[in-house]
This record gives structure tokens, sequence and C-alpha cells, in this order.
């Protein structure tokens, strides 16, 4: 697990108000306990002890975790002075919680577990530690000791330049991402303005034309000339049947059946009753291939199956 702080404490003014005050020497000591160990101010009237006993009227559970905590800090504190401890005790005097630094870093919290009396130790190195959870619970003085020499120590080394990869691979993979956009994106306006001036200017259309013949590929300059005829053909039919416009044809023993959007029944006509109109239409689009397009005329699918264009459907509603 990557951290690029030991404790991710919440709130964050809470350490950082206990660290301002033990780095100006502001905070108060307990005169019964280590020097470093403090007390964390949020009443008018900071307490001058720590009482080894919790508050006689609080459940067994919060004294079995105030007397634990008592013996922690009186034996483990003064072995290991290089860490601060900054202690919340509840209204009563009973343990509550309390910060760990090393120096001025925080490095971990330790909690009171209600139901069952344990104290509970957590930072983000724990929380790497273990499989599942967040904090590593006990009710034994040495496991708690043991938890706190193992666990609660400012960045090392390794922690650190592993913290500092994990930026820098992101940031290097941001970029990378964020160059390929930039470039694909320049690429496609080259290509879009190369291709409109290819087409809509005379000369640099010859030009183009001839590059791509000399290298033996003109062909992909005759493709792109006929598929953008044949688009402005299917755009013109696409968005006249998007509009319900022209007639549908489908034959029929002797003529078609007929039908347009606004119809609500089926017209069958025989072929000679047609108008002129429609019949020279029909006769186009039946020579024409399938799934084919004739300009001003229609659409054929399928032998026997034509749509006609609206200016040929008005013909039948003269």
């Amino acid at each position: 697990m990557n951290f690029t702080q030991v404790y991710s404490h919440r709130p964050a003014s809470r350490a950082a108000n206990a660290a301002k005050q033990i780095k100006s020497g502001s905070v108060t000591r307990f005169l019964n306990m280590p020097s470093n160990v403090y007390q964390e101010e949020k009443f008018n009237y900071p307490l001058t002890e720590f009482s080894p006993e919790a508050d006689p009227n609080q459940h067994r559970e919060r004294k079995q975790a105030h007397r634990t905590a008592y013996r922690l800090l009186r034996h483990l504190a003064p072995k290991m002075m290089r860490l601060n401890f900054c202690v919340d005790l509840s209204f009563n005097a009973t343990f509550h919680s309390m910060l760990v630094f090393d120096g001025l870093e925080p490095v971990g919290a330790v909690y009171v577990n209600d139901d069952t009396g344990a104290l509970n130790f957590t930072n983000n190195r724990i929380v790497g530690a273990l499989r599942r959870g967040t904090c590593m619970e006990t009710t034994s003085d040495s496991k708690a000791a043991s938890i706190i020499r193992k666990y609660f120590y400012g960045m090392s080394k390794v922690e650190t330049l592993s913290a500092t990869a994990v930026i820098i691979d992101r940031a290097v993979s941001s970029a990378h991402q964020d160059t390929k956009y930039k470039l694909g994106n320049a690429k496609r306006n080259i290509v879009r303005e190369l291709e409109e001036a290819a087409f809509s200017d005379p000369l640099l259309s010859q030009a183009v034309q001839q590059y791509f013949k000399a290298k033996g590929i003109g062909e992909y300059v005759a493709a792109h000339q006929d598929t953008a005829e044949d688009l402005t053909l299917v755009s013109e039919a696409a968005k006249a049947q998007s509009r319900g416009q022209g007639l549908y044809l489908q034959a029929a023993e002797n003529g078609y059946h007929v039908w347009q959007h606004r119809d609500t029944k089926v017209r069958t006509y025989k072929r000679e009753l047609l108008p002129d109109k429609v019949r020279g239409a029909i006769g186009l689009l039946k020579m024409a291939e399938d799934n084919s397009f004739i300009s001003n005329v229609g659409f054929k699918h399928a032998e026997g199956m034509f749509w006609v264009s609206e200016e040929i459907a008005n013909e039948l509603n003269s």
C-alpha cells in the first residue's frame, strides 16, 4: 500500500492544532506522566494529572480501556521519547483517544472500543498490513506496546520514495494520455483542412490526384469522388424519409400497392392507371441494381420494392 502520510487524520485541524501547540510549548503536560505525554486542550480547565482509574460512574469496558492506556503511557512513553502522545480525555477525565506524533509528524491514533474495552490502533501503515479492517485491537498491555513500536513511526525513505513514485507515475500516465489526445486532435484538424482543401480548391485537387496516381493508388481519389456523390443521393433520400415524404411501392399482380406515411390504407393501382411520371420512375428503378439510388427519382431495394421521391409521389395526389 502506498501512502503519502502515515496517518491521514480527520479532521486535519485536530492534529495540526496539536502539533502547533507541541512546537510552541503551549500544550499542557500531566504532572504524573512522562514529559512527552500531553493533554489535548479542549477544556478551559486542563487537568494536571492522568488518573490511574477512570471515573467510577463509567461502564466496565471504558474503565478497562482507561487503565490500559494509563499503563501504556506510563511504561512506554519514557522509552520512546522521539514520540509525542497527545491525549484526549472525556469531560469526566476518562481516556477517550490520543494522537501520536513522531516529533511533529502525526503517525497514528488510538481509540477506545466501548463494546470490548479494547484499544484500537490505526494509521495507513496498519491498514496496509491488514487484509481486512482499518485498525488493530487489543486489551493486552504488551501487545499495545508492540503495536506502537512496530507501526508508529515517521515516513521511512522507502515509503516516501514509493509514494513519490506513485505520484510521478500518475503524472507521466496523465501526460501520456493528454499528449496522445493532443496529437490525435492535431492530426484530425490537419486531415479535415486538407480534405476540404483537396476537394474544393481545383489546383490542389489536381495536385492530389497527380500525387496519388504517381504512387499507383489513383483509385483512392476516384473512390472518394464516387462515394461523395453517392452520399449526396443517400442523404437526400434519408432526409425526405425522415420527414415522411415520398411514396412506397410494392409490385402486385398487374400493378402496384402504394403507401405514403399520411395514408391510413394501402392503395392499389394497375400499372396503366399510374401517372406517366410515376411509371417512368418505376421504369428507371427497375433497370437499376438492388439497393441503389437514382437522383431525383428514388431508391430500389429489390425487385418490385421501391421508394420514389416526394415530387413524383405528388403526381398521385394531383
